[in-house]
């Protein structure tokens, strides 16, 4: 759990600094004037729809998290989760019951080789 407390923090972190730059350049393309080189203008207006899109794209995908992990969806997922791992943790135990067994039969079919 810790592990996606972290991951949803760091990816909040993204989106807020994501936002930041997006105000940033906003604020670069506002103290442009008539007089500002072309160039400069466009690189400006480039970037900021770049930073747009990822600020969209960062919070939509935060969105969809949000609303898998607070549906019936996540409830589902964690309850088949815990039922494949206790699952494999039977199969393990019955496993290593099946290897003792093989081992004991071994043993006395050993014990009997000796006798006869």
């Amino acid at each position: 759990m810790a592990q996606i407390e972290f991951n949803i923090k760091a990816n909040f972190d993204q989106i807020k600094q994501a936002k930041q730059e997006l105000e940033r350049l906003r604020g670069e393309l506002q103290k442009t004037t008539k007089a500002t080189d072309k160039a400069v203008v466009q690189d400006l207006t480039d970037k900021y729809a770049e930073q747009k899109q990822k600020v969209t794209e960062l919070s939509s995908a935060m969105s969809r998290y949000a609303l898998v992990m607070s549906s019936d969806y996540a409830k589902k997922m964690q309850n088949l989760t815990r039922e494949v791992y206790l699952s494999s943790c039977k199969q393990t135990h019955l496993s290593e019951r099946l290897k003792d067994f093989l081992l004991r039969l071994q043993r006395c079919s050993l014990n009997f080789e000796k006798v006869v």
